[in-house]
């Protein structure tokens, strides 16, 4: 997948309702292989904030402005992430991570309830205490840095060569009893015939007269 056809893709995915997972996304622009370009920068860095980062990371870079359905769906995301680490959620508190001044209660009380019936977090507004109790949350995408992707190679080296010896044994397991067995089986035939053969030698010839019986003697009288 080249790299300019990856970029439509991800600016297309900030936009889609219901897209909240990236991480598939990341991979495949990673993976793509072509030279970069500055448009192709721009959207793997906005990537990389929509599937780790919050609202705030956005707006302290450098990257340009978001559509509001992007915007949108990047404070829900940052909703997410709080909602992950505290189950009480303040409005004062997640006005200050999206960007929201205190006159938007209703603004923020909408993000919260298309969050919601988008799947994205479940939980019940109380507009009158102005908090949000979170009941779960679907977690954000997790981005390897270079040094974890490079120890998972290594972990996944060590694995594949841990199971080629489980494998190696296991045939030399196998063929082991293979000759184990073929060694039993030739002894029990062996033992077979040489019984056959013993019992063969101890019946008597056909050739030979069967003996006299010895019966009682009897005695002769005198003349």
């Amino acid at each position: 997948m080249a790299s300019d056809n990856v970029t439509p893709e991800i600016l297309a995915a900030f936009d889609a309702p219901g897209v909240f997972s990236f991480a598939e996304l990341f991979d495949a622009a990673e993976a793509a292989g072509a030279p970069s370009s500055e448009a192709s920068d721009v959207a793997r860095a906005q990537l990389r904030i929509f599937c780790a980062g919050t609202w705030n990371d956005y707006v302290s870079s450098s990257l340009p402005p978001l559509s509001p359905a992007a915007a949108a769906k990047l404070r829900q995301l940052t909703i997410a992430s709080m909602a992950a680490k505290q189950r009480i959620l303040s409005f004062s508190q997640m006005r200050g991570h999206l960007g929201l001044d205190a006159s938007a209660t209703h603004a923020l009380e909408d993000l919260i309830v298309d969050g919601i019936d988008a799947g994205l977090f479940k939980g019940r507004i109380d507009a009158g205490a102005e908090i949000f109790d979170v009941y779960s949350t679907m977690p954000r995408d997790i981005l390897p840095t270079h040094a974890a992707r490079a120890g998972l190679r290594d972990a996944l080296a060590q694995w594949r060569a841990k199971a080629q010896s489980a494998l190696e044994s296991l045939d030399e397991d196998i063929a082991r009893l293979e000759r184990e067995h073929k060694a039993a089986a030739a002894a029990r035939t062996h033992h077979h015939d040489a019984l056959v053969q013993a019992l063969v030698e101890s019946r008597p010839s056909q050739s030979e007269p069967p003996a006299e019986p010895v019966g009682p003697r009897t005695k002769r009288s005198r003349p």
